[in-house]
This record gives structure tokens, sequence and C-alpha cells, in this order.
């Protein structure tokens, strides 16, 4: 019923997101006898800082909050994600009539009201059981949320199963992990998991939250795309006569509840990982990327014993490294801190060299006041350790998303630190 192109999201003329309207949920992370951490919890917040000893966990808890950040594309005051519709599947494959019964007929209709009066205060209550069914199969069900966490977390981590990653004292042979978003003290969602071996069982709670925050009451972006979701509900109501003769009307509450979700929600929602050995790595990635493809190349030719792989922090830390582009980024905040970063700090510029026979970038470093490059292999190590940050914040990341730094203070003058 609801086709992409008639999305309001999906009108870039209607996309106008301004800074005053980006929200930050509060997370906590809590763990239990995952790796070198018995037990450890976390408030996230717009900067978060691990400090401690060396082998005390301060890694592992943060690719663990990289893996949870790219599974469920940020921490959303909402958990509706691109495996919303895969619940529904799974709930109209279940045996559950699919057909409108009168109570969900008049929760439409109620909605519908509130939507011709103006009123934003509609809630998931407001929503008939099947929907907020859905969103908990989506987070519980282990085809789902639970496996896409269980596969993320043995790519980051590099490891075999998730029992690798099981208490590192051998105290117990399950670990468990729970997610908690809250907005102004209120929990909104939670999310618990318990690990073992190589599964991961869920369960969730959603409070009966009010979908559209207090700050985009007033918004004139809301008001126009929540009329035009309301010209699109309207219109197909319009054309069913017989509600019980129309099974598909079950796929219109979750059509329109998904739009209505998606329509408001912050676009960014990136995640980026720099490791603690990005300084080597920026000093030999074309060698690294070269000999990888030149080995692959050869593999119907030749058999290697074990072929090595990376962790998946690092892999996406390469494969970002190769693909970089330099263009002019859309968010001028974080373009204004990598100059900063780059005049008071590095006192020259990170420039991108590409062959012109194509091939992969060369990043060199530009002293101030000169015209000559010199390649990060010959320049000091703070150079190479601060200028991924640089090259990220330039033209990857922006408000919203999230950055994981590893040792944010190595290979730095102490004048810069």
């Amino acid at each position: 019923i609801f086709k992409p192109e008639n999305y309001p999201m999906n009108n870039p003329d209607s996309r106008t997101i301004s800074s005053d309207m980006l929200r930050s949920t509060d997370v906590r992370i809590e763990v239990r006898n995952f790796g070198p951490v018995e037990s450890g919890a976390v408030d996230m917040r717009p900067l978060t800082v691990f400090v401690g000893p060396s082998n005390t966990g301060k890694t592992y808890f943060a690719i663990l909050i990289y893996a949870l950040h790219r599974v469920l594309g940020g921490f959303l005051r909402i958990p509706v994600m691109s495996w919303f519709y895969h619940g529904h599947r799974l709930i109209s494959e279940s045996g559950k009539p699919r057909s409108m019964d009168f109570s969900a007929k008049k929760k439409l209709k109620t909605l519908l009201d509130k939507m011709n009066n103006d009123d934003r205060n509609i809630r998931i209550s407001d929503f008939p059981e099947m929907v907020r069914d859905v969103i908990r199969k989506s987070l519980e069900h282990p085809e789902l949320l639970p496996n896409d966490v269980k596969n993320e977390i043995v790519r980051c981590f590099d490891v075999e199963s998730l029992s690798d990653l099981v208490h590192l004292s051998g105290k117990s042979d399950k670990a468990n992990l729970s997610l908690i978003v809250s907005e102004e003290n209120r929990d909104l969602w939670r999310l618990c998991m318990d690990m073992s071996q190589s599964t991961i069982v869920a369960n969730s709670h959603v409070s009966d939250m009010t979908i559209l925050p207090n700050a985009w009451v007033d918004s004139e972006l809301v008001h126009r795309e929540l009329s035009e979701i309301r010209d699109i509900l309207n219109r197909e109501l319009r054309s069913t006569r017989n509600w019980r003769s129309r099974p598909y009307l079950i796929d219109l509450f979750y059509g329109f509840f998904y739009m209505f979700i998606e329509s408001f929600l912050e676009e960014r929602n990136g995640a980026y990982y720099l490791p603690a050995a990005r300084s080597g790595i920026m000093q030999s990635h074309r060698v690294i990327a070269s000999s990888l493809v030149t080995r692959f190349a050869r593999a119907g030719l030749e058999r290697f014993p074990e072929l090595p792989t990376f962790s998946g922090v690092m892999a996406d830390f390469m494969q970002r490294l190769i693909l970089h582009e330099d263009s002019e980024p859309d968010d001028k905040t974080m373009k204004r801190l990598a100059d900063k970063l780059e005049s008071e700090a590095l006192a020259g510029r990170i420039r991108t060299k590409r062959p012109t026979s194509g091939g992969y970038p060369e990043f060199v470093y530009r002293p101030r006041n000169t015209g000559q490059d010199i390649r990060l292999t010959r320049a000091s190590s703070m150079v190479s350790e601060l200028a991924p940050v640089v090259l990220f914040l330039r033209g990857s990341v922006g408000q919203g998303d999230t950055l994981i730094i590893e040792e944010p203070e190595a290979h730095l003058h102490p004048a810069a630190q």
C-alpha cells in the first residue's frame, strides 16, 4: 500500500532537519562475564572517555558499542529498524488472522482524528496490539535482531563464536548484555540478551512513549510531513468499503506506523571506529590492500594453509581508507573541527593523492607555509596518528554519528595532548 516513492521521508525537498530538532537519547549498556569484564556498566554521553589500566576491558566495551550501533542503526528513541517488516512477516506467517477487527478499526479512526485535529501527542498505545507485537517480535525473534547481534559481535572481535567472549576466568558459561535507552530520566525501551556458546536469547520491553519528542512539536517539518501522511492514509481508507473483507488493511497499519516513525528519524546514524594501530595502517594501507588483492587473485592457483583475518573494526577502517574520496562535507561543523585540529596540533594539512591511473589513495602531510607534500612514512608518528581523525571529521562523520577513537593520546607530543 505504501510505496517507497510516496514516503515523505524519501522526498529530498521535505527533509530539512534543523539542529534544534536533533535529540540525543541517554544510553546505558551493562555487561556481565563479557571478555575481561566481570561486571560493568557505561552511561554513554555526547563525550564518553574510558580510562583505566591495561587489560581491564576498555577496548572490549568500545568494540561492543560499535557492534551494537551497527546492528541497531544507532541508539534511536524508538526501536524501529530495517527488520521491522521482518517481524511483521513472522507474525503474519504464525497463523494469526490478518483481517482488521473492530477494535483495530476504532484505533485507526482515533489516530486519524488526532492527526486531523493536529494533536501530536500520539503514543504507541494509540496503535493496536498487533503493532506492539511486531516491535517485540523484531527485538526478540532469534532469526532477527539477536542473530544479527551475534554475527556482528563475532565479526567485530574476530572470534570463532560467542563462547570465546565469555568471561576469561571461566567462572560462568554465559554472558549477559543489557541495553537501556532513556529520555529525560524515563526508560523508553530496553533489550536484555543472554549469550551462551553460539546463541543469543533476548527479551525486551518498550514503554508507552510519545512518538514525537516535545522538541519537534512546533517544527514546520513535522507539520508538513504529518499532513502528507494523513493525506495518504485518508486516501487509502476512502478506497476501502468493507473493512473485514480487506486483509491488507493490517498491512496499512504496519505501513502507516513504519512510515510515521521513519519520517521523523534523523538520517545520520553512522558509526566509525579508529583502532589503536591506525598510525601504522595509515603508513602502509596501500601495501596491505595491494597484497590482499594479489593474494586473492592467486587463490585459485595456490593453496594457502590458512588465510589470516582482520577484526571487523580493523576491516571497516581499512575499507574506509581504500574507498576514501575527498568531497565537500555536508556538515560544516565537523569540517571546522578538522581544520582546527590541523591548525593547532599538526601545523599543516592532511591531503589525499589518488594516482591518475587508478589505485588506492595516498595520504600525505603538507607542513604549514610550504608547498611540499611529505609521505606519512616520513612524517612524525603524531601526524600519522591524527591523520585519520582529520580525514574522518572532514569527510565522513557528522552530528548524530558515533565516533570511537582508541588511545586518542597515543603518539601525540605533550604540547598537543
